[in-house]
């Protein structure tokens, strides 16, 4: 999971200190405005229970190192709840980015990859676009992009008529870059987390400006390459901030070149 890693790493870049980027006053403000109505959801959340009753299930029976997928029956009874419930996901926020991710590729990955109902794959697929549409960091735009590639190459395995989203795509890789800043300054008013070093914190800082400047002028209908090229005209000061930009842009590319492709007609 290439892509998995470079959210992480950025994640982990921007989660050590930062501060609300507001040097220049008033304008500072209005753009950090802007950040939080940028990472608002697109979807309301529904309830979680089901989804993670079914991923536990993936998890006890130990589906990474498995390939007869104990009880799959009951996750997928699960997953048809979670649809009628019109559930929400449970954002993969916290110390646990990875391992969260990782349980969700479990669950999910088998499923489509065994499947030859049409629902299954449709309520699959369901749950990535809630990754996209509620997601509050890099990472679960990661994990709902690689559900919905798993369910493309599933259904034209199946020749099964299905479209690619991607101006769901699009709208996700802005929704999280504002929703990860939000939440690095959720991180910094928690009183348990310690004080970072002055380099730390000011990389952070650098990263967080970085974000917050390129996301002064764009809205959710802006395409990849609009996006990207707001990101390039950033010239952050620190290492740390230009490597966080540049592996964001490298995930961007990524989907936007894996969009390309699964929005391609199978010969």
């Amino acid at each position: 999971m290439r892509a998995l890693s470079v959210a992480v790493g950025a994640i982990c870049c921007l989660a050590a200190c930062s501060r609300k980027p507001s040097d220049d006053g008033t304008s500072g403000e209005a753009a950090w405005r802007r950040v939080e109505e940028l990472a608002a959801p697109l979807t309301k959340p529904g309830p979680l229970e089901s989804l993670d009753q079914a991923r536990q299930v993936a998890s006890s029976h130990g589906w990474a190192n498995d390939k007869s997928y104990p009880d799959m029956e009951g996750a997928i009874i699960l997953l048809r709840q979670w649809q009628a419930d019109e559930g929400g996901i449970r954002p993969t926020r916290g110390v646990k980015y990875a391992v969260n991710a990782v349980e969700y590729r479990n669950l999910l990955r088998p499923i489509v990859r065994t499947t030859t109902d049409a629902t299954v794959l449709a309520i699959v697929e369901t749950v990535g676009k809630r990754f996209l549409e509620q997601g509050t960091s890099l990472v679960d735009a990661t994990i709902g992009v690689m559900v919905l590639r798993e369910v493309a190459l599933r259904a034209r395995i199946l020749k099964l008529p299905h479209t690619v989203d991607t101006a769901l795509w699009n709208r996700a890789h802005v929704r999280m870059i504002a929703a990860e800043a939000v939440a690095i300054q959720q991180m910094r008013s928690d009183p348990s987390r310690p004080k970072p070093s002055q380099d730390s914190a000011l990389d952070a800082d650098a990263s967080l400006m970085a974000l917050t400047n390129a996301l002064a002028g764009a809205t959710l209908d802006d395409d990849a390459d609009t996006l990207l090229g707001r990101l390039r005209a950033q010239a952050p000061s620190r290492a740390a901030a230009k490597k966080l930009l540049d592996d964001i842009i490298e995930q961007i590319e990524e989907d936007k070149k894996l969009a390309a492709e699964l929005a391609t007609p199978a010969r």
